[in-house]
């Protein structure tokens, strides 16, 4: 299997300052990479061209504070979430951490991730018609941090120890086969999961105050208790735009999560019309009923949704 050592060696250039023009949108992020201000930002996104109507793929840049580049991509809809193309992280020293490729959004073909020396740490595949279930991800190679193979052709042992985990899974033909264990030393949890040629068999996750959650998928996402269909028609039909018919006409996108009871909260527009149908848009939104909260590991968590919303 020797069809990514093409791609690994390709040079990529690393920006050490980033630039804007009037059209960009800049935002500012922590080191969660969740919104803040210019006063306490750790990275900052540039979307490139937001502002341009008709655009129909906008690049993407995000730096660290001292101005290296972090990471560079390109999205469809001006959204984060919009992933197309290839995208390249970099450590701050300049050299690259991770190269993978995506189709709307999603993973696609070969992932590559380095060590921070340069090193080959993991080549691997994502498989288009796998991306329903845990065996989407096909790791092909996984080597040390000296450059020793120890998983080679999808077969061998992956362990690992640092100061924030530990953990040890077993890899048959590329996928996790039989038991995995990880103990997160940072977060003070331990998941213990067993897998048959890639699929989730079942899963305990331990919190350190005592919680335990068993799954037998590793995340849900949230949805609304009737439905989707119902959501969409629910928004149709509540949202009073005063204007004579056909004299508006736009795309809105906006962005709200759904928190562990299942309400919608912090309601964003990331790309709107006119202010006061931007807000009935929010006002709207936010009206309707409560979700099916989102799970990771059989425990229900704050999940980011963005809508895409035509208005005629």
């Amino acid at each position: 299997m020797k069809f990514y050592f093409l791609l690994i060696f390709l040079a990529f250039t690393s920006l050490s300052s980033f630039s804007q023009t009037i059209n960009d949108h800049t935002v500012y992020l922590d080191s969660s990479f969740n919104v803040t201000t210019a006063e306490n930002y750790k990275y900052i996104r540039i979307i490139k061209d937001f502002y341009i109507p008709n655009k129909q793929v906008f690049p993407i840049e995000v730096y660290y504070k001292s101005g290296k580049i972090q990471m560079k991509g390109a999205t469809t809809t001006g959204n984060v979430n919009d992933k197309i193309g290839t995208f390249v992280y970099f450590y701050e020293n300049g050299k690259r951490k991770s190269l993978s490729n995506f189709n709307k959004g999603m993973l696609t073909g070969n992932h590559f991730k380095f060590y921070e020396n340069g090193n080959n740490k993991e080549a691997g595949v994502y498989l288009d018609k796998e991306k329903s279930s845990e065996r989407y991800y096909k790791l092909i190679s996984l080597w040390d941090d000296n450059g020793t193979e120890i998983i080679v052709n999808g077969e061998g042992v992956k362990t690992e120890e640092n100061e924030n985990f530990s953990e040890s899974i077993n890899y048959k033909n590329g996928y996790k086969d039989g038991l995995s264990q990880h103990i997160n030393k940072k977060y003070n949890y331990s998941l213990t999961e067993t897998y048959e040629n890639g699929r989730l068999i079942s899963g305990e996750q331990k919190k350190s105050n005592g919680e335990i959650f068993t799954y037998t998928e590793l995340e849900r996402k949230p949805l609304p208790k009737k439905g989707m269909e119902h959501f969409t028609n629910f928004i149709a039909r509540n949202l009073k735009i005063t204007s004579s018919p056909g004299s508006i006409s736009g795309r809105i996108i906006i962005k709200f999560i759904v928190d562990k009871e299942g309400k919608i909260v912090d309601p964003e527009i990331l790309k709107g019309m006119e202010n006061k149908i931007d807000k009935e848009v929010i006002r709207v939104v936010t009206s309707y009923g409560h979700w099916i909260p989102g799970e990771q590991r059989g425990e229900k968590i704050r999940c980011q949704f963005v809508l895409p919303l035509s208005i005629r």
